[in-house]
């Protein structure tokens, strides 16, 4: 297998197609393959699920490609300040899913709960997220509250409930 290639385009050719699940690096806006964005927007591939840290901003990283609206889903822990990512949500488009750790844990063994009924740290998406992973379960977020659709192997209904800051159901 050829190791280089002349240009990111080049390195993607006959790799990306539609509907193609991404994991894309980086942390944030550093470290991320802006090259290889820049080359799956040129592509045109469309119906994307891509998996980030971050969504980006209006015009970097992964905002370019939700400006061409190449994203269908969206995996991440972090929504951030992305006004285009916003007007789509509001639009019913892209889908948001949070990936998690359920509680944080404290350098002294107690945890605080994540999951509250109201944010009390600067809110980075209001309304936006529609499903939650974390390292306990699966929850749809619905109309009447979060929804438990999968436990992690050993985690009880309760121990979840006790670990979560609303009524699950």
């Amino acid at each position: 297998m050829k190791k280089l290639f002349p240009s990111a385009a080049a390195a993607l050719e006959g790799v990306v197609r539609d509907g193609q699940l991404l994991a894309v690096g980086g942390f944030g806006l550093c470290g991320i393959p802006e090259a290889l964005i820049d080359a799956v927007r040129d592509s045109g591939v469309k119906n994307l699920t891509v998996i980030s840290n971050n969504a980006g901003i209006d015009d970097f990283g992964l905002g370019k490609l939700l400006r061409t609206r190449q994203v269908k889903r969206m995996i991440s822990s972090y929504v951030g300040e992305n006004k285009e990512f916003e007007r789509q949500y509001l639009a019913g488009v892209p889908r948001v899913i949070v990936l998690m750790e359920h509680v944080a844990k404290k350098k002294d063994g107690t945890e605080d709960l994540k999951i509250l009924p109201k944010c009390t740290l600067p809110l980075t998406g209001v309304g936006v997220v529609d499903r939650i992973i974390t390292d306990l379960a699966v929850m749809d977020v619905t109309p009447q509250g979060l929804k438990v659709i999968e436990l992690a192997p050993g985690v009880s209904m309760e121990t979840l409930q006790a670990k979560t800051g609303v009524k699950l159901h």
